[in-house]
């Protein structure tokens, strides 16, 4: 009788247990867990990073029409991004204000080289600028006297600051030298602004380096290109293109060139001198600074990509 009484306590509890286990998995032997997550994973989920869930709804319409490297490289850079800042969110607060007048600035520099950044592009830049200004900021404090610093440089290279004629240049390259003559009548017939040339650059220059800014080189000197290259180029109207085709000597590029000014020679003040030299003053320990934090950042993230297959 005791018998009988003790198997039928131990069928109960089985009985018991069995229902317990149904209860917490769905009909198909599956986590119940593991079904709600499937559930809750929107359909155009991209990625998730520390549990937040990114979707294409997230991101720039051009997203959605890139093909598979495109999205592959956009990711990349978006995940090391998003996972520092994500870390760093305290930091974005107290310089807001000055990552907005980094944004804006660099906005108006590309828009004077006749580049307007949109979409995807935007996106990706405004979070670099973010970063980039906070590691600035943060390593700029570390420096109590960085006037001092400024000054003790410019005095040490003074001479350096001497600068000879120079040329500002943007331009569009390119080793076919029929093509450069049909597009430097092209230009030239248009009597091309910045903005058209800009375009003409993205469509056929051969320099990688300098198609998404335009083109744009920046201050050249005659030591730096050649005397025929930069006296046709200084001959030339600023805020055009140079009429000529160039060449740089023992190449085999041709390039038309938009000049946007020529600076005489002269003596460049410490004022003129202080964003560069804070900057070269720094550049090693804002590097070092974001690195230490992208690793840290990186340990405890939890990424985890949906929408293709990227390596992070």
């Amino acid at each position: 009788m005791k018998s009988s009484k003790l198997l039928l306590l131990l069928l109960s509890i089985i009985v018991f247990i069995v229902g317990c286990s149904k209860s917490n998995r769905g009909e198909d032997g599956n986590n119940s867990d593991t079904k709600v997550v499937k559930e809750k994973l929107p359909k155009d989920a991209v990625v998730s990073i520390h549990n937040k869930i990114y979707t294409k709804k997230d991101f720039p319409k051009e997203y959605s029409e890139l093909k598979y490297n495109g999205k592959k490289r956009f990711l990349s850079r978006y995940i090391y991004l998003q996972v520092v800042l994500d870390s760093l969110k305290d930091k974005e607060k107290i310089y807001k204000d000055k990552i907005e007048q980094e944004i804006t600035k660099n906005i108006d520099d590309l828009k004077r080289k006749g580049v307007i950044l949109e979409g995807l592009e935007k996106f990706i830049s405004n979070l670099d600028i973010t970063f980039n200004t906070i590691a600035y900021q943060e390593v700029l404090k570390k420096h109590k006297e960085i006037e001092k610093e400024i000054n003790d440089f410019y005095k040490k290279h003074e001479k350096a600051y001497n600068y000879p004629d120079m040329i500002e240049i943007a331009h569009i390259s390119t080793d076919n030298k029929e093509e450069a003559d049909k597009i430097l009548q092209e230009l030239r017939d248009k009597n091309a602004t910045i903005e058209t040339f800009a375009k003409y650059v993205e469509k056929y220059s051969k320099d990688l380096k300098t198609i998404s800014s335009g083109g744009y080189i920046g201050n050249m000197s005659q030591k730096e290109l050649n005397q025929e290259f930069f006296s046709n180029a200084w001959k030339s109207q600023e805020n055009r293109v140079v009429s000529t085709l160039l060449k740089l000597k023992d190449t085999k590029y041709y390039h038309i060139v938009y000049l946007f000014k020529k600076i005489p020679s002269h003596k460049a003040s410490i004022k003129d001198e202080r964003e560069k030299i804070i900057n070269f003053l720094l550049a090693k320990e804002i590097k070092r600074w974001k690195l230490e934090h992208f690793s840290k950042a990186n340990k405890n993230s939890k990424v985890k990509v949906y929408d293709i297959k990227v390596d992070i």
